[in-house]
């Protein structure tokens, strides 16, 4: 059971991140570009996520600061 929640959380996020990533770029190509870009930077710099803090604000506020790597291309 606790697989089944984690893909479905996995699912919900890979959801927020998409809608997001489509707000900031207005392009499902520099979306994708900005996922990835956002997935990099969360693995490098997950020892800087504070306990407690909103997991999905965390995330959003990276992409907001990757957003202009996308925007050049």
């Amino acid at each position: 059971m606790k697989n089944r929640n984690r893909i479905a959380s996995a699912i919900d996020l890979s959801e927020i991140m998409y809608a997001h990533a489509l707000r900031l770029t207005n392009d499902k190509h520099l979306a994708d570009k900005l996922i990835q870009e956002t997935i990099l930077q969360i693995r490098e710099k997950a020892a800087t996520y504070i306990a407690g803090m909103p997991f999905v604000k965390w995330i959003k506020m990276i992409m907001e600061r990757k957003r202009w790597i996308c925007l050049m291309y």
